[in-house]
């Protein structure tokens, strides 16, 4: 389960706030570019490792038929594919692989979803990554969590920071 959720919605009117069931991510209209608006699921002690076979496994609402940019892995080694979605009022589960995962990633992965040919509030009730195996699925491990503080944006601060920040995935106001 990821920690850390925020959005990127620069150019548009789109929104992201948290909700009772997840994340929801408002796009008020067809954008020009897929990847816009992106909200990005971060935990910083995700590692991924090369030529590994992984899958992101969404739960998700959609309210129009349109598609999703995935992107896994971490600001400089990541891959993503574009993933039709059919609207629907029930959740859904999707899966987006990603085979012979081409890079090492060492705590620092995250996933993004870029929604700017979805129109209308998409909710995110849950994200995990799993790993293929010659065994079956496992869910990838994650370290152990570091009491490390982000602002609103996700960019780590110090204790010092003042105003809202996310600390062990809960939002409070640092004074």
């Amino acid at each position: 389960e990821f920690t850390h959720w925020f959005g990127s919605t620069e150019g548009t009117d789109a929104t992201l706030e948290m909700v009772a069931d997840g994340v929801a991510i408002t796009n008020p209209r067809v954008q020009d570019q897929i990847w816009t608006p992106q909200t990005v699921m971060t935990d910083d002690c995700l590692s991924l490792e090369e030529d590994h076979n992984y899958i992101v496994r969404i739960t998700l609402k959609v309210p129009s038929d349109g598609s999703y940019q995935v992107q896994l892995g971490s600001w400089s080694t990541n891959f993503q594919y574009e993933v039709p979605l059919t609207a629907s009022d029930d959740w859904q589960v999707i899966d987006v692989e990603f085979p012979e995962f081409g890079g090492t990633v060492e705590g620092d992965g995250h996933v993004v979803f870029q929604n700017g040919w979805v129109v209308g509030t998409t909710i995110v009730k849950e994200v995990e990554v799993l790993e293929i195996t010659e065994t079956g699925i496992k869910s990838v491990k994650v370290n152990a969590a570091d009491d490390a503080i982000y602002n609103l944006a996700g960019q780590k601060v110090s204790a010092s920071y003042k105003g809202f920040v996310i600390k062990n995935g809960k939002k409070f106001i640092q004074k």
